[in-house]
């Protein structure tokens, strides 16, 4: 997915009114738009290094996201600079500063994110997924029970421990699921 685009969005009346939060990653935004980035020449494109995404290959980039945008570029005329990003958490403020014109990889939309940032119309879809450790013998073990020891409800989380990185939409997710079934994911 070519997910977001720059600067800021404008929020109604109401939503000010009823809002007494200020966002710093917006408010601190800088406005770039199309025609200062077609005067520079250069787009310049935030990219997360990774197997599917943007990679080298005996000293050759790659990879879907980096192919988007090399035909981006080359479609409006710019030079594509890439800027390799190695703090997940801090992308919106890197794009909402001026560093990059746009960040350009898989990202989960949530009410936050778009409060931060505008996005692109969405390339592909993907669903969340629970990856879980099979038992230890599970070789041994017929397909009814290996089936019996995995979780299949996420009811069968409470009191269980899931591993998610703890600013990304899917530990918002977590925490919603937990309320939800009315025990505690750790």
């Amino acid at each position: 997915m070519l997910v977001v685009s720059s600067c800021q969005q404008q929020m109604s009346k109401a939503e000010k009114s009823s809002s007494e939060v200020i966002n710093p990653i917006v408010e601190a935004s800088v406005d770039r738009d199309y025609d200062d980035i077609k005067k520079d020449g250069v787009l310049r494109a935030l990219v997360v290094y990774s197997s599917t995404s943007y990679f080298l290959y005996k000293g050759q980039p790659m990879g879907f996201e980096y192919e988007l945008l090399e035909r981006l570029a080359e479609h409006l005329d710019l030079k594509l600079e890439l800027v390799v990003s190695d703090d997940l958490d801090s992308e919106f403020e890197v794009l909402n500063r001026g560093d990059v014109d746009l960040i350009a990889h898989g990202m989960t939309i949530t009410n936050q994110r778009k409060w931060e940032v505008d996005f692109s119309e969405y390339l592909y879809l993907t669903k969340q997924v629970l990856v879980q450790k099979k038992p230890d013998n599970y070789l041994k073990m017929s397909w009814k029970t290996l089936d019996k020891h995995l979780i299949h409800d996420p009811i069968e989380l409470i009191d269980d421990t899931v591993s998610i990185r703890k600013n990304s939409a899917y530990y918002e997710r977590i925490m919603s699921l937990s309320n939800e079934i009315g025990g505690t994911i750790h």
